[in-house]
């Protein structure tokens, strides 16, 4: 039984922590499915998830400051929105010129529903990115960032019914 290895089960929305736990303008980091996850609450209230590794250097992001909008990595100041995109290079000089579009941390599907904070992770394919494709590199499989929970390709979060 020691070498037995399970496989996690992948395309479900799963129980990240209770929305008590995220207050606003406020961060907490988990191991979800063995991989990363920062979850974070905006000012505004809304709940948001990243993969907790900085595509510079691979630094984990809730080492960083959270402003309640962005999210500074600790190392060289990278700056992230909730959705995962790169909006600042502070080391960047006059000149310089870079794509921040396509520098991506990775996001989950997050949503909150009766107290409870759920985040989507997707199944994973089999196949080799190509050279063409846009993202950052093969290990971080989420940059393009993640599509709204009502979109077709999630499934619907479970829904509780209050109790009587």
């Amino acid at each position: 039984m020691q070498d037995l290895k399970a496989e996690l089960v992948r395309g479900l929305w799963y129980v990240a922590l209770l929305g008590a736990d995220v207050r606003p303008g406020r961060m907490v980091h988990k191991t979800l499915l063995g991989e990363p996850v920062l979850i974070g609450r905006g000012r505004d209230g809304r709940v948001f998830a990243l993969r907790d590794i900085c595509p510079h250097r691979g630094i984990p992001l809730h080492y960083g400051r959270f402003d309640g909008d962005t999210i500074a990595c600790c190392y060289h100041g990278w700056r992230f929105d909730r959705g995962g995109g790169c909006v600042e290079i502070p080391s960047l000089r006059e000149g310089q010129e870079v794509d921040l579009a396509k520098i991506r941390c990775g996001t989950y599907p997050c949503v909150e529903q009766q107290g409870v904070v759920w985040i989507y992770f997707p199944a994973r394919t089999t196949q080799r990115p190509n050279r063409r494709s846009p993202r950052l590199c093969r290990y971080f499989p989420m940059t393009r960032g993640p599509r709204p929970p009502s979109c077709s390709r999630f499934p619907a979060p479970p829904t509780t019914q209050p109790l009587a």
